[in-house]
């Protein structure tokens, strides 16, 4: 599993997560990637409130992703991005994603809050994610 809270100090009354660049460099230690398999698989984790997490993704040899953000607690939490690896982003998205792919990929999942949108969520929550051809 990988994911992480970004621990950064930046200013949370943005209204947007950082550019792809600057995550991708906070990014670089990283080095166990999830992969995508056809069945869904799922990780678990603790949000803090006003900071983002990050999840990576390995395509393997699909070609559409499909994920879903599931929390016993009511909240305001989203897919706020989707980085690409052509350093490129999409979104912001809802609780749930259906995207397009190229195969044998890394793509990072930003989990967070729309700050357009009710208080910051903290609490736990999961992940659903699997690969379809």
């Amino acid at each position: 599993m990988v994911s992480c809270n970004n621990n950064s100090n930046s200013d949370t009354s943005q209204s947007h997560v950082d550019s792809p660049s600057s995550i991708q460099d906070s990014l670089s230690h990283f080095s166990e990637v999830l992969r995508l398999k056809t069945d869904w698989d799922s990780i678990e984790h603790h949000k803090i409130a006003k900071e983002s997490d990050t999840i990576i993704l390995n395509s393997a040899d699909y070609t559409k992703l499909e994920a879903v953000i599931i929390s016993k607690k009511a909240g305001n939490i989203r897919i706020n991005q989707i980085l690409l690896p052509e350093n490129q982003s999409d979104g912001p998205f809802g609780k749930d994603i259906a995207y397009p792919l190229e195969k044998n990929k890394e793509y990072k999942l930003i989990i967070g809050e729309s700050l357009m949108q009710g208080d910051a969520f903290e609490g736990d929550y999961t992940l659903r994610f699997r690969g379809q051809n």
